[in-house]
């Protein structure tokens, strides 16, 4: 026993001595620190010492461990075998067995399976791996999967990792599972220290039914921030969109979308461009600025049609209805019930009821109606056009509060008490309304383009809450191109994305173009305008009313009319007035238009700008709009298997495919197996499916 102690203790100093005599450079220097025994034999005709241990060699400032060595000290290599170690300062490997050429720094991991561990507990497996123990340099081929210290995943074909920078790079089909989002990638580096990835080529995500795609970027998991960069595309259950880049901050759920941006609302049929965008998630809001553009998909008679608008920014935003403020509820309601006021009906209602109660006094009082000498009220309602019927100042008062009293009515109820049986009231709460409302508003120059209606004005506010968008500061529309109307602001009535009512509030006029001279004009403090199949079908102009409109004898202009009155309601048809109806102090003047001073062909306030009307949609936006990709995403998704974390922690992806799909089933199909390895060309072992409901997916 002391022989061989002495013998051991020899050999430790002569190949110390040797190898320090024989290389300059310090690295070089290998030495065994301890072992149980240490005996020269021959291997294929070749000197070489078999290390029996646990043996210990130190070298660049790392420990080798294993069970036994074979040194081959003339062609410089160590074979180790058993229990296997690598120890730096950082840097921990595992494994059966090592083939250490030490000349070249290298160990050569080879076996079922080799563990590389870093200070921060990061976990990669692999079966074959390389580690330069100069360089800090680990390099694997043959696919490989590493789990950090919280239980996240990143997988590829091949990579390596440098334990001086703290980085792992994966490349090839690289797999990423991390805080409940998954992703794929051509190729991702992933720093350590500051616990982030970096993605580039071909990288998709996904986030349960969320789905992203684009040419690259990173995600930092202390801050859970996302950035992606080169056509960037996004899928959740509601929205689709693009961008050059994007940012997104998990915690807050706010995101910054730039660069040729579109957003594509698939459940409300609308689209948003612009060349940038923040977004929050709850409540939902988009903010769009540079070049903003809004469009709605609307369908009219079985056809599809686009309103687009364009402003300096724009707000789309939308809210679960129990959510909205409870004064902009109360604020929309008014608007609604106002909107739905007709004051024409209210006037010729109030004339019924006065001929009704003249008619029940006459029959009372045995006076009757005298045959050829009065008319009822009632008679005046089917007067033919340019006809007067007389309101009376009460008729009148109607029309002004129309329908405001019927808002404020309350219903008389009695709760009653049966002689036998208390009865209790129960007050029943009803469940709060979690369906969405949308809201837009649109910022200065805005400018509005569908093929049968354009306009402009500063500002524009939409709500869905009343279905009623208000254009604010002088508002102009144009319908059927020929028809202007003007305000100090307007509202816009939509029903099923179809315009139905405009009120023009203040200084209303609705000019007509007849021809290049001559303009059918209509003012009046306000007016109400009904539209049918997006044409103005009817216009009411109330509180004072000025018309002028031209007659035609044998196709030529030869007459101007001129009517004032208290009100005028108007009948069009394709666009030409074809009936009109006059209200209490009817003025009328008939002027030949020979020599009829310019003056006096237009009211005052007259201002045809048909030059500023857009003519298409390309003098708002030359914006190409993509199509929706969610059913190709859906067919192709390509959603992650992590073949080799199946290998190497087995059942661990199962686990938590298990745990989201009890929280929420996964829409992604997922294949059946895993494919061959690109590499080693062999079979990578079949990863499982996940559950859905308890129940594997059909994949076929």
């Amino acid at each position: 026993m002391k022989q061989t102690a002495f013998s051991l203790l020899c050999l430790l100093m002569v190949s110390s001595f040797a190898f320090s005599q024989e290389k300059e450079d310090s690295d070089s220097l290998i030495r065994l620190m301890s072992a149980r025994s240490a005996r020269l034999v021959e291997i294929d005709g070749k000197p070489c010492r078999k290390v029996e241990g646990p043996a210990r060699f130190f070298h660049n400032d790392t420990y080798l461990l294993c069970d036994t060595a074979f040194w081959n000290v003339d062609e410089e290599y160590i074979d180790a075998i058993g229990n296997v170690k690598i120890i730096q300062e950082n840097t921990q490997l595992t494994g059966d067995r090592i083939h250490y050429i030490i000349n070249q720094n290298l160990a050569q991991f080879r076996g079922t399976m080799v563990e590389l561990t870093d200070k921060d507990h990061n976990t990669l497996r692999t079966k074959d791996l390389d580690y330069n123990t100069k360089d800090s340099i680990a390099y694997f081929t043959g696919g490989a999967s590493m789990k950090d210290k919280d239980g996240n995943i990143i997988e590829s074909r091949k990579g390596r990792y440098e334990s001086k920078l703290q980085l792992f790079t994966f490349i090839g089909r690289v797999q990423m599972f991390s805080d409940s989002l998954f992703f794929i990638s051509d190729t991702m580096k992933y720093r350590s220290d500051l616990e982030t990835a970096y993605f580039a080529k071909n990288t998709k995500g996904w986030k349960d039914d969320n789905y992203m795609s684009s040419g690259g970027g990173w995600y930092n998991r202390k801050n859970e921030t996302l950035y992606f960069d080169r056509n960037v595309y996004g899928q959740t259950a509601e929205y689709e969109t693009w961008s050059r880049d994007l940012f997104y901050d998990r915690g807050n759920e706010n995101a910054v979308l730039r660069g040729d941006i579109q957003l594509l609302d698939t459940v409300n049929g609308s689209i948003i461009l612009g060349n940038k965008l923040n977004y929050t998630n709850e409540p939902r809001y988009c903010e769009v600025l540079e070049n903003p553009v809004f469009i709605a998909v609307i369908e009219e008679n079985g056809e599809k049609d686009s309103l687009f608008v364009v402003a300096d920014s724009l707000i789309y935003r939308d809210q679960r209805r129990c959510d909205v403020d409870s004064s902009l509820v109360a604020q929309a309601r008014e608007r609604k019930e106002l909107s739905k006021v007709d004051a024409i009906a209210n006037i010729q209602q109030a004339m019924r009821d006065k001929a009704a109660q003249e008619a029940a006094r006459q029959k009372k009082e045995g006076q009757g109606r005298v045959p050829g000498k009065q008319k009822s009220l009632t008679d005046s309602l089917s007067a033919p056009a340019d006809s007067t019927g007389g309101v009376s100042s009460k008729a009148d008062s109607l029309m002004a509060r129309a329908g405001t009293e019927a808002l404020n009515a309350e219903e008389d109820t009695t709760m009653v008490q049966n002689d036998t049986i208390d009865t209790l009231a129960v007050e029943v709460i009803a469940p709060p309304d979690t369906s969405r409302v949308i809201f837009l508003d649109a910022y200065h120059d805005v400018k509005i383009f569908k093929k049968d209606m354009q306009g402009l004005c500063d500002s524009l506010v939409y709500s869905g809450l009343d279905s009623i968008a208000r254009l604010y500061t002088l508002p102009v529309l144009w319908n059927e191109i020929k028809n202007q109307l003007v305000a100090d602001s307007m509202q816009l009535v939509v029903e099923d994305g179809q315009l139905k009512k405009g009120m023009m509030i203040s200084n209303a006029f609705i000019t007509t173009h007849e021809t290049d001279i001559y303009f059918n004009q209509v003012k009046s403090p306000e007016m109400v305008g009904y539209f049918t199949d997006g044409q103005l079908s009817r216009f009411d102009a109330l509180g004072g009313a000025s018309m002028i409109f031209y007659l035609m004898e044998d196709t030529v202009y030869t007459t101007m009319n001129q009517k004032e009155c208290k009100i005028i309601s108007a009948r069009l048809k394709d666009g030409n007035i074809s009936k009109n109806y006059y209200y209490e102090g009817v003025k009328s003047d008939a002027y030949p238009l020979f020599n009829l001073e310019k003056d006096k062909q237009q009211l005052k306030g007259f201002n045809w700008r048909g030059d500023e009307r857009p003519e298409s949609r390309f003098d708002l936006t030359d914006r190409i709009i993509r199509p929706s990709l969610r059913k190709e995403t859906l067919d192709a998704p390509d959603f992650p298997l992590f073949p080799n974390t199946s290998i190497y922690f087995p059942d661990y992806i199962d686990q938590i495919m298990t745990e989201i799909n009890s929280r929420k089933p996964l829409k992604w199909i997922m294949p059946d197996k895993g494919e061959p390895d690109e590499i080693t060309s062999e079979p990578v072992k079949e990863a499982k499916r996940p559950k859905i409901k308890g129940k594997n997916i059909n994949t076929k």
